[in-house]
């Protein structure tokens, strides 16, 4: 935000129009009173006198003292400062000096253009209350502004200001960011962006003694503990109870993820090994021998040949749980 500062302090200029206005007398018998109010808001883009105080005195000196330039907006927001001493020099370069002029009020008076004004802390509301509604469900343990927007000037001072929210396109980890589009009349004027640092609840496996590479994981030596992450479990976290650790774990550390892997199933037929071939449909039962040419665990698929000669028929069978292996029909 660009910002003006009409004040010269007392100038050269001011002390030369002072010094002049020693010796000439101000159109007019009496004084002008002059009287700064601590702001002023105006619709003009150019700011005079008469725009930034209030002035009183004779009606012959009125008009032209309040006609005097204090400068212009350039951009939105700016402001203009206007002290005494500034208004003094002015007053002196059209031969009005100092005593004749009585000010009121402040010493220095802030001139704003009449403008729509969207503050950070209703930007910064808005996006955190977008943020919760997406993070409904999820287990957050802390959410934090990482640096707040800066406001926004509208030129329209007359339109509605609405906000619309959405997650923007550009994340990076440990972090929501939500854009806010700032709109008036339907169309969107502006937009800022809101980063918030969120961390989540997760469970974390910590092991309460040492653990050897390739034991399995039990209640007795490990434990899942609650903690915080920069990003969230997924829902389909389960226990690990059960699974095997691929490298010794110190007593204390947490176990990461990667560092287990589950249980294999023992091999239950062997290549070569005699099987029985079942179909139990309730209705019909029909049982054969064969010969497995492949080895598996329970559920896989493997070859098996029927009958004794090569070019005995072979057919794809699954293994069961009890050792027969089952035809797929």
């Amino acid at each position: 935000m660009n910002r003006m500062r009409l004040s010269f302090g007392i100038s050269l200029l001011g002390l030369a129009a002072l010094c002049a206005g020693q010796g000439t007398a101000a159109p007019g018998n009496g004084k002008i009173k002059i009287t700064l109010p601590p702001e002023t808001i105006v619709e003009q883009s150019s700011v005079t006198l008469g725009l930034a105080c209030r002035i009183e005195g004779p009606d012959d000196l009125l008009e032209q003292v309040r006609a005097i330039g204090l400068g212009t907006f350039v951009s939105k927001g700016q402001v203009v400062f206007v002290d005494r001493y500034t208004i003094l020099s002015r007053l002196a370069s059209i031969g009005i000096p100092a005593d004749k002029i009585e000010f009121i009020g402040t010493d220095i008076t802030a001139v704003k253009r009449k403008e729509t004004v969207v503050e950070p802390d209703r930007i910064v509301q808005a996006a955190r209350d977008f943020l919760d509604k997406k993070l409904v469900g999820i287990p957050v343990s802390s959410i934090a502004l990482v640096k707040p927007p800066s406001r926004v000037v509208l030129e329209d001072p007359n339109a509605v200001v609405k906000l619309s929210c959405q997650m923007s396109r550009y994340q990076t980890a440990g972090s929501q960011k939500v854009t806010v589009a700032v709109q008036q009349r339907g169309l969107t004027v502006s937009q800022a962006e809101v980063a918030f640092a969120v961390r989540y609840k997760v469970r974390q496996l910590v092991a309460s003694q040492a653990i050897d590479a390739g034991a399995t994981i039990t209640s007795e030596n490990a434990m899942i503990q609650q903690a915080e992450s920069s990003l969230p479990q997924g829902t389909n976290w389960k226990e690990p109870y059960g699974l095997v650790v691929r490298r010794k774990i110190v007593q204390g550390h947490v176990i990461h993820p990667d560092w287990l892997i589950p249980r294999q199933a023992p091999v239950l037929i062997r290549r070569n090994q005699h099987v029985l071939v079942q179909i139990n449909s309730g209705a019909l039962f029909v049982s054969a021998s064969g010969q497995a040419l492949d080895e598996g665990k329970i559920g896989d698929l493997i070859r098996v040949r029927r009958g004794e000669k090569s070019e005995e028929r072979i057919i794809y069978c699954t293994i069961q749980p009890d050792g027969t292996v089952r035809p797929q029909i």
